[in-house]
């Protein structure tokens, strides 16, 4: 019975170091050329978003125009027990005010 208990206890010890070893030899490291999860960057909810509003100008002809952009921040939605994000239209937040445009409209070719 003693050996037995020594066995499992001796099993067991190599068990936990192994798992240990294992999970510090992981590393963090990215390669060259591998690809990064950006994800992330989509659930922050100190982003501020640049969405495509309208279309303030287009020549069919040359194919140019311009588009109209909105700012928007997600925001927690809470209904009851069920929680999402939401996109809210947030004021400009630049200083000073008068030199950047608030909903700037760009070219596109």
């Amino acid at each position: 019975m003693t050996k037995r208990t020594g066995l499992s206890g001796l099993f067991n010890l190599v068990f936990v170091i192994f798992s240990l070893s294992t999970t510090f030899a992981q590393s963090t490291q990215t390669l060259m050329n591998e690809p990064i999860d950006l994800s992330k960057d989509f659930k922050d909810y100190t982003n501020t978003y640049f969405l495509a509003d309208s279309l303030a100008a287009f020549n069919p002809q040359t194919g140019a125009g311009s588009v109209k952009w909105r700012r928007a921040m997600y925001h927690p939605a809470h209904a009851f027990d069920y929680t999402q994000q939401a996109l809210q239209r947030v004021p400009q937040n630049e200083f000073p005010a008068a030199e950047y445009a608030a909903d700037p409209v760009l070219p596109f070719t």
